[in-house]
C-alpha cells in the first residue's frame, strides 16, 4: 500500500510540475510582494481605496515612499480597481510636496518583484531580465524595451487574461531613472 501511495504522489507531483509553465525571464510580475494581474481581497500596501484616492481612466493610485523622493503609480484594472493592479510606474519625485498617499508601513525604496529599483546600472537590469527586445534613445535617456505577446508567450498571457506584457526601463548616465511594467489587457 505505501508503494502505491508513493507512486501516485510522484505522478501527481510530476503532472503538476509539467503543467506549471515557468515565468519568462523578462517578466517582473510583482511589486512589493503584490502580484500583478491577480485579484486579491487584501488591499495593496494596506491602503483601503476610496473613490477619492483613485484618479483617471483607468483608475490610478499614486503612492510615495517614506521621504517622498520616489513615486509609484499603481494602475488598476478598471472593472476591479480595489484589488487588481495591471501596471506599475516608478519615478523620482521632483517636488517633495507632490500629491500622493503614503502607506502606514514605511517604504524606503520601491522595489519590483525581481529586485529592480531606481539607481541600478543597466548591466544589473539586463542581468536580471536578459537582453531587451529593443533599445532606443529618448531625449537624453536610453530605454530598454521588453515585450511579450501571444506569439512569444501565449500560455503565460492566457493565465493573466492579457494581450501582452511590457517593461520599459529608462537610463540616464547609466543609472535607472524610471521604469514601468505590466500587462495590456484584452
Amino acid at each position: 500500500m505505501p508503494a502505491r501511495f508513493f507512486l501516485l504522489f510522484t505522478a501527481l507531483l510530476f503532472c503538476s510540475a509539467a503543467r506549471a509553465e515557468p515565468i519568462p525571464q523578462e517578466v517582473d510580475s510583482e511589486f512589493l510582494d503584490i502580484p500583478l494581474s491577480v485579484a486579491t481581497s487584501k488591499p495593496p500596501l494596506g491602503i483601503l481605496l476610496t473613490p477619492e484616492s483613485l484618479a483617471g481612466d483607468p483608475p490610478k493610485l499614486y503612492v510615495c515612499n517614506a521621504d517622498k523622493t520616489e513615486r509609484a503609480t499603481l494602475v488598476y484594472y478598471d472593472e476591479e480597481p480595489a484589488n487588481n493592479i495591471i501596471e506599475i510606474n516608478v519615478e523620482p519625485v521632483s517636488a517633495r510636496y507632490t500629491s500622493c498617499i503614503q502607506p502606514r508601513s514605511s517604504i524606503k525604496h520601491f522595489i519590483s518583484g525581481k529586485g529592480i529599483q531606481l539607481g541600478l546600472r543597466r548591466e544589473q537590469v539586463e542581468k536580471i531580465l536578459g537582453k531587451p527586445q529593443k533599445t532606443h534613445l529618448q531625449l537624453d535617456e536610453v530605454v530598454l524595451v521588453y515585450r511579450l505577446d501571444s506569439k512569444t508567450a501565449a500560455h503565460f498571457l492566457q493565465r493573466h487574461d492579457a494581450h501582452a506584457y511590457f517593461g520599459q526601463y529608462h537610463f540616464r548616465q547609466g543609472k535607472l531613472v524610471r521604469f514601468n511594467y505590466g500587462f495590456e489587457l484584452h
